[in-house]
């Protein structure tokens, strides 16, 4: 339990916490409107070198109000709340703009977060990537991202961040959002990875 203990806290109170859920799809908010999405998520680390002693998960909630800032643009904020089996508690802040490449099938995203915890700015990181989504049915869609995420502080320090999930029409104006997701380090040494499965809730005006 120590062993795990420290590990948390090493990752998101000396690196800065990084948020590698998405629960989005390619779909641009046209100019005067909005959706927000709830999400809630199941997250584990897993060392490759030892898969007993060095997992432990943490959960994490979500909230991302999106708002349409013309025809190929749109803009949210979000934010996370996270725990541990420790019973740990922290805040991740933050926001993205994302580009409409093809209309609702492909967007560029640049999301930048900063974790209330220590430093502002060593906390900050960005998440530049592509979000792809494949409508199957009128009333479900399979949706893709990935993106890289690095430090302004320590560009070193940086993750290639996946998200796989559907886009499920559940009524007028809502849609269900099952995801898994993987945190990958970006170093070839580092062996170790984080896995994540949850379900989000979005509601478009």
């Amino acid at each position: 339990m120590r062993n795990r203990f420290c590990a948390v806290l090493s990752l998101l109170f000396s690196s800065g916490c990084i948020n590698y859920s998405s629960y989005q799809d390619a779909r641009i908010v046209e100019r005067g409107h909005s959706s927000g999405t709830f999400a809630a998520t199941a997250s584990k680390y897993q060392s490759k070198n030892d898969y007993d002693e060095d997992a432990f998960d943490w959960y994490v909630l979500d909230m991302n109000p999106r708002f349409g800032l013309g025809s190929v643009f749109d803009a949210g904020f979000r934010m996370s709340v996270l725990f541990s089996n420790d019973d740990l508690g922290w805040v991740v802040l933050g926001g993205d703009v994302r580009a409409g490449i093809i209309k609702n099938y492909l967007a560029a995203t640049l999301p930048v977060n900063i974790a209330l915890a220590g430093n502002a700015v060593e906390t900050t990181n960005l998440q530049p990537g592509f979000i792809v989504t494949i409508p199957i049915v009128e009333q479900l869609d399979v949706n893709g991202s990935v993106r890289k995420a690095f430090y302004l502080q320590d560009t070193d320090a940086s993750w290639w961040l996946y998200n796989a999930g559907l886009g499920i029409k559940v009524s007028q104006g809502w849609r269900l959002r099952p995801e898994v997701g993987w945190m990958v380090p970006a170093a070839s040494y580092d062996h170790s990875y984080y896995m994540q499965f949850g379900v989000g809730i979005t509601n478009e005006h």
